[in-house]
């Protein structure tokens, strides 16, 4: 009996030490499994909207930001953001003012679209220079951080639940897969015939959607394609900066309205529910906190449990 409860604690202790800690948000105190935020250019600070509501008198989740725009999470439950002003990327997992402080990436021209993978991989896209950048390590940016190159006008970046890795191309109306990296300079495009593609998401049954943001229309390109005739899955967006598909609630940012609807409807958005609004000036990337796998959870608990038993005895 005690040798299975000895096996029961160790097993809590790989776990916790292994996947449950990885799964596990860093900063539980303030961030918790699930919670939404925003970018929001203008002041140059991050909002905590999990509820949504209005936020006009809110108080910030992070302040002192010059011109942010990507906002992402690692799996560890860091939450990083993208300055297009400082050309850096912060990690602004403990809140506050980061007016200042010490960047985790630097030496950028104009990040965009911030991803991080499953695997922790940290992409982000350069829209002047056309090129996605792996800066996984931090610091301070060298040409062996280019991950892919050719790209026009790159935006925002996606990861599939398959895997892929996809970006939007604002300037070449289209949405490229690049996955393997490399130079993409007259490869071929995913989704084509697009005006303007920004914001991408993939809903839970793994179809895949951008928004146009001067037509004001979100796109399901699932299937891939020229999408130079199709009917939009959305329509009636004020400049759609952004959209995001999280706890079954279909959010779109409006970029010039200083809101977020829930567009999980389809067609004409323009009277969609307003799930969060008083988003100051120019809200854009969204970003979810991860939550942790029930197995991984259920490993955690069986750890303690043992742990628990062992000191029992």
């Amino acid at each position: 009996m005690r040798r299975r409860t000895r096996i029961l604690a160790w097993c809590g202790l790989l776990a916790c030490c292994g996947l449950g800690l990885a799964a596990l948000p860093a900063r539980a105190a303030l961030i918790e499994p699930g919670d939404l935020f925003v970018v929001v250019a203008s002041p140059g600070a991050v909002y905590r909207i999990p509820d949504g509501g209005d936020f006009s008198t809110a108080t910030p989740f992070a302040t002192g930001l010059s011109s942010p725009y990507g906002l992402a999470f690692h799996p560890d439950g860091r939450l990083f953001v993208a300055e297009r002003g400082s050309g850096e990327i912060t990690d602004i997992s403990a809140g506050g003012n980061f007016g200042g402080a010490a960047p985790y990436v630097s030496g950028l021209g104009n990040p965009r679209g911030l991803l991080i993978t499953g695997s922790g991989q940290m992409l982000v896209a350069e829209l002047s220079a056309g090129m996605v950048l792996d800066v996984t390590a931090g610091g301070v940016v060298t040409p062996a951080s280019v991950f892919a190159s050719g790209l026009s006008g790159p935006r925002e970046l996606l990861e599939t639940s398959g895997g892929r890795i996809l970006v939007g191309e604002e300037r070449g109306d289209e949405v490229t897969d690049i996955t393997l990296g490399g130079d993409f300079t007259g490869g071929p495009a995913f989704a084509t015939g697009l005006d303007t593609p920004y914001g991408l998401t993939e809903d839970a049954a793994g179809r895949l959607y951008v928004t146009e943001i001067f037509s004001g229309t979100v796109m399901d390109i699932t299937g891939g394609g020229d999408f130079s005739r199709s009917a939009p899955f959305a329509s009636g967006l004020a400049f759609p900066d952004e959209i995001l598909f999280a706890d079954g609630r279909f959010y779109a940012v409006q970029e010039f309205e200083d809101n977020i609807l829930d567009i999980a409807a389809g067609g004409d958005a323009s009277g969609a529910p307003v799930f969060a609004s008083g988003l100051s000036s120019f809200p854009q990337q969204l970003a979810v906190a991860p939550i942790p796998e029930p197995g991984t959870l259920a490993l955690v608990l069986l750890g303690l449990a043992g742990l628990g038993l062992q000191r029992r005895r």
